[in-house]
């Protein structure tokens, strides 16, 4: 990931303390100036240094979106069906990304990283402005869209939420500033240690499938290389907005404590599930769901979260499974538990079911068709 790669990391890290102190110098004089709008520079000059195609597309799409942003704001008649536009427009260069992996025919000429989660925050605006009507401004919205610790993966930022600390930054104090210190190197240590061991691990334990233990400690271990690369980046970004006065969201409390797969999704990847819920679940705001449209809908929007990482067979795959298992919860009235009444151990039984479940999902973010096959027959008499 470019983000964690050493040249690119020391222009951060030096900015990121350079910004900080420059911020708490004028907050301690009292001197009333936001430094915030100009973080925009940096995220530009940061895009041009990775790829300056990449800073070409994402120039192009801030503005084209953000028209999109201005114009609903304006709008006032067909404003709904305008408002399903521009969302689905958000989301066109994805889905054009996507099919060139399936045709040859379509030319490579767009250049994307991490762009999902943009996509996700100009669909995120759409929404502010349709529900509150109103008006965003250029330079906001453009820091919003590409503030570089979460241009290229989660944490997911709100534009509302975002908004609020834009316009009055929180910069550390001491305390503060050693925590941010500390979040960063636990997850540069996950990302840069720990993800290569396990992905060691994972090879070695491959070259020995066949066996019951050998294919349950796999998947574990899929569980731990999803959860150790996703929380390692979201610590990162959470430390380094937190440093430069824009505390971002946290994207995982704990998830192998859950004991549904509606408890594991409010635990885990918070700020994508929480999105996904969200902007599925306005549509059909004012009205009372049944257990089977419950189960409909959460379906897909783990179906979403499953597949939203591509077309292919192993992407389908596991949106399908994971938006089955927590379907069926619903089916069955078991989307919540209380510890206290159902005991300890009932409550760790559970825990370790969602957690066994998730895993054989984990293998396909690490595994082929082939390998995924040769693990789960481990798990056959």
């Amino acid at each position: 990931m470019w983000y964690i790669q050493i040249d690119t990391l020391f222009i951060i890290l030096i900015f990121s303390v350079f910004y900080t102190v420059l911020g708490i110098t004028l907050r301690k004089n009292q001197w009333k100036f936001n430094l915030v709008p100009f973080l925009l520079i940096f995220d530009l000059f940061i895009l041009a240094y990775v790829s300056k195609s990449l800073a070409l597309f994402y120039i192009i799409y801030t503005l084209i979106t953000y028209i999109m942003v201005f114009a609903l704001e304006k709008c006032n008649v067909l404003r709904k069906y305008i408002f399903f536009l521009f969302c689905i427009l958000c989301i066109l260069p994805l889905i054009y990304m996507r099919m060139t992996k399936f045709t040859d025919v379509l030319p490579h000429f767009i250049v994307l990283i991490g762009f999902a989660f943009n996509m996700l925050k100009a669909i995120d605006a759409l929404y502010y402005v349709y529900y509150t009507k109103r008006h965003i401004k250029l330079i906001p919205y453009a820091n919003y869209l590409l503030f570089f610790p979460v241009l290229t993966a989660g944490p997911i930022f709100r534009y509302r939420d975002f908004i609020v600390y834009y316009e009055n930054p929180v910069f550390p104090d001491g305390e503060k500033t050693l925590w941010c210190a500390k979040r960063f190197i636990s997850g540069l240590f996950k990302k840069l240690v720990i993800v290569p061991w396990l992905l060691w691990y994972l090879h070695f334990l491959m070259q020995h499938t066949g066996s019951f233990w050998i294919s349950f400690i796999i998947v574990f271990v899929c569980y731990a290389l999803l959860h150790t690369d996703f929380s390692g980046y979201s610590d990162m970004a959470i430390a380094t907005g937190t440093f430069v006065g824009i505390p971002v969201p946290e994207n995982f409390d704990k998830p192998i404590k859950s004991a549904s797969f509606t408890q594991f999704w409010h635990r885990w990847h918070i700020t994508l599930s929480d999105w996904l819920r969200e902007h599925v679940f306005i549509v059909l705001s004012g009205k009372k769901l049944n257990k089977y449209q419950a189960a409909l809908v959460a379906f897909t929007i783990l179906f979403l979260m499953g597949a939203w990482r591509g077309f292919t067979i192993l992407d389908i795959s596991r949106g399908i499974y994971l938006g089955l298992l927590i379907g069926l919860e619903n089916l069955i009235s078991q989307t919540t538990f209380n510890k206290e009444k159902q005991g300890t151990l009932v409550y760790v039984l559970r825990c370790f079911i969602v957690a066994f479940l998730f895993s054989i999902g984990a293998t396909t973010f690490f595994l082929n068709e082939t390998q995924i096959a040769g693990v789960l027959k481990g798990f056959l008499p």
